[in-house]
């Protein structure tokens, strides 16, 4: 049925979209056009650009560190990479998680293929999903090429380093369901609910 393809569909657009405002998300208010008020979340990244030091912001082509900057990556990447991990692991766990584009992910890999300090291998996690252990002098990391990175060009050469066991999802808990048994007659949709209120979803 047309109908239940179109609702499947529409449910996958729906978790993109906010697979896509936890990660690039931007912190907003304003008001809808039913006149009711709307917000947006704040995305990991642009949380982690808005609260954490400026020494835990990376950048390989941009540094400015005796011995990197003018080089390449194939000459420098693993004494970078050492330099760079190192204060990751000074608090937290051993182990943690890097969200990366394809840009990263080639650049660690071949890091890794030519390196005695790092090495990379393949493992399957919960729900199946593939991941690379990355390991370093310092701790593990998880590396997992994020599809929301690629799609966005900007972020392809973007990783974030994070430990899931402080992140919480929160979703809104006062909003309601309501199926609307006639819904071919659109008689009864709406926002014709229980309190009456045109709401902005």
């Amino acid at each position: 049925e047309k109908y239940l393809q179109a609702k499947k569909e529409c449910l996958a657009l729906h978790s993109s979209m906010m697979e896509r405002a936890m990660l690039f998300g931007t912190r907003h208010e304003w008001t809808g056009k039913n006149g009711q008020k709307e917000r947006s979340t704040h995305g990991v990244v642009n949380f982690v650009k808005d609260f954490a030091p400026a020494e835990n912001f990376i950048d390989f082509k941009r540094s400015t560190a005796v011995g990197v900057q003018g080089k390449t990556w194939k000459a420098v990447g693993e004494d970078f990479m050492i330099d760079a991990l190192t204060p990751v692991f000074r608090k937290g766990a051993g182990e943690k998680l890097m969200l990366c584009g394809e840009g990263v992910a080639i650049a660690l890999s071949k890091l890794a293929s030519s390196s005695g300090q790092f090495n990379i291998t393949p493992e399957t996690r919960e729900y199946g999903i593939s991941i690379d252990r990355f390991k370093t002098p310092s701790g593990t990391i998880y590396l997992k090429t994020h599809p929301q990175f690629n799609m966005i060009s900007r972020y392809r050469n973007l990783a974030i380093i994070i430990e899931p066991r402080f992140c919480r999802f929160r979703p809104l808990q006062d909003t309601i369901y309501k199926s609307d048994p006639n819904r071919k007659s659109n008689s009864q949709g709406g926002f014709a609910a229980i309190d009456g209120i045109k709401e902005g979803y």
